[in-house]
């Protein structure tokens, strides 16, 4: 199953209306560096799917999934109390998308993500970004989303 879709549709609900970039880590410093509108939801494309056999002949993917957070920061407010009020505002949209990524429903299936109650995931905050280009600020997870629909061999 791809992943760009349904986290596509998820960021789209999401109340600020944020940018999605779908790309590898090189190409979304690009991307940003030419960028206009911000918030940005940045879904770096996954380096690997695990696999794992399961009851009944089945097969489910689980998917590492990294995703940034960012705001545009002002370069003229450079200390790091100056960009609190971006990575407060990015840990906000992140948790409104983890909220609706739990809620996200196929085509007459029910969710697509199997998620626990009680998973957590690290927010990590971006006070002053310079890998890329653009001075932004944030955070970005990292979590693991297994498919509710597998394929039976």
């Amino acid at each position: 199953m791809p992943i760009k879709q349904p986290i596509e549709s998820v960021v789209n609900q999401l109340s600020e209306k944020p940018q999605f970039i779908f790309a590898s880590a090189a190409e979304l410093n690009e991307i940003l560096d030419n960028t206009k509108r911000f918030p940005v939801v940045g879904l770096v494309a996954e380096t690997a799917i695990n696999l794992s056999y399961g009851l009944s002949h089945s097969v489910h993917n689980e998917v590492p999934v990294f995703l940034y957070f960012l705001y545009k920061a002002d370069p003229n407010r450079d200390r790091t109390a100056d960009q609190e009020i971006l990575v407060q505002r990015a840990l906000g949209l992140c948790k409104e998308f983890m909220v609706k990524l739990s809620q996200q429903r196929g085509d007459n299936k029910g969710r697509i993500f199997r998620i626990k109650a009680g998973q957590q995931v690290e927010f990590k905050t971006i006070y002053h970004l310079h890998t890329f280009d653009t001075l932004t600020a944030g955070g970005y997870i990292t979590l693991t989303l297994q498919t509710m629909y597998h394929e039976t061999l």
